[in-house]
């Protein structure tokens, strides 16, 4: 749902932070209602049709409706596993395109690494404690890198019925080879290293803090 703009409450994005005039913003972070797909779930599920005379006609003009609008479903399964295939169906991915969105969540990972600081912790909290700070900054990219990886190989389908459109389609090669080019700089020895100003500010764990 994600790729249609948060379209469901059954979705489930990575919180959407975004850069706003030198800054972080977290005011989308997350949707707010029922989105455009639920509308659908819902009338399909729970409508009545008194007088229409042909149910199961007016339910398939709930879906026709929906596709015309481009709205997609396809199921946690397709989301969840490394190894599927769509390149729109992702487990805590935002946007329409995997690729463009990691490249877009990379600059705020680098954002996050260039403002990082003691004053990510407050006062009087041991000096290691910055290293469960730096973990989810360092690693912000990951649930956008796996989306994107998915791109590579990937192929447009639909659960069509037979008598309905079936759509199987390759991802194309330029959008794959844009794949792999973002996908090869989050393993580039300048993007993996940790500056070493970061490093020289957390020491090992003090008596009473878990690693």
């Amino acid at each position: 749902a994600s790729a249609d703009g948060l379209s469901s409450v059954m979705d489930y994005p990575h919180p959407l932070v975004t850069l706003k005039d030198g800054s972080l913003s977290l005011e989308d972070a997350y949707d707010t209602g029922i989105g455009a797909w639920d509308k659908v779930f819902v009338a399909y599920g729970y409508q009545d049709f008194p007088g229409t005379g042909d149910e199961e006609d007016s339910l398939k003009a709930i879906l026709e409706k929906a596709r015309e609008k481009d709205l997609r479903f396809l199921s946690d399964r397709d989301a969840r596993g490394e190894g599927s295939a769509h390149p729109h169906t992702h487990l805590w991915d935002n946007g329409p395109d995997a690729v463009r969105e990691l490249e877009r969540v990379i600059s705020v990972r680098r954002f996050l690494l260039d403002q990082f600081s003691e004053k990510n912790i407050p006062e009087g909290m041991p000096y290691s404690e910055l290293e469960r700070v730096l973990v989810p900054a360092y690693l912000f990219h990951r649930y956008q890198l796996e989306a994107a990886a998915k791109t590579l190989g990937g192929m447009h389908y639909n659960y069509a019925l037979r008598g309905e459109d079936l759509k199987l389609e390759m991802v194309s090669p330029v959008d794959q080879l844009a794949c792999l080019d973002a996908v090869l700089k989050t393993i580039e020895a300048d993007f993996l290293a940790i500056p070493e100003e970061i490093l020289e500010l957390i020491p090992p764990k003090p008596l009473g803090y878990r690693r």
